[in-house]
C-alpha cells in the first residue's frame, strides 16, 4: 500500500463520510483498494479515542489494524461489527528522528 496508518484512517473516515449506506460504502472501500472487509468481534480499547464508527484497533498478535466501518452489534454477548483489517507489514513507519 505504501501508505501510514493515519493516511489510511483518513482516507477511509472520508468513504464513511461520503456513504452513508454501509453496501456503498462496502463496495466504495473495496474501489479504493481494501479487500479484507468483514464482520468481526472489535475490543473496547482504541487507539483513536473515537468510539464506534471510524475507530482504530490495534491487534498485537495478528499484526494488523483494524478500523471499524459500522455501528456495534452484540454478537453472541460480545460487541462485533463490520470492520477493515490492514496489515501492518504494508505500511511506512512514521518515526521520525529528533534533530539532536
Amino acid at each position: 500500500m505504501n501508505k501510514s496508518i493515519i493516511q489510511i484512517e483518513a482516507e477511509i473516515t472520508a468513504i464513511i463520510k461520503g456513504t452513508p449506506n454501509l453496501a456503498d460504502r462496502i463496495e466504495a472501500l473495496e474501489v479504493a483498494g481494501y479487500k479484507d472487509i468483514g464482520y468481526f468481534y472489535v475490543k473496547n480499547k482504541c487507539i483513536n479515542n473515537k468510539g464506534g464508527i471510524g475507530s482504530l484497533f490495534y491487534l498485537p498478535r495478528k499484526k494488523m489494524y483494524r478500523i471499524q466501518i459500522d455501528n456495534t452489534e452484540l454478537k453472541k454477548t460480545y460487541p462485533a461489527a463490520w470492520c477493515v483489517n490492514v496489515p501492518e507489514s504494508g505500511l511506512i513507519n512514521e518515526n521520525k528522528e529528533l534533530p539532536f
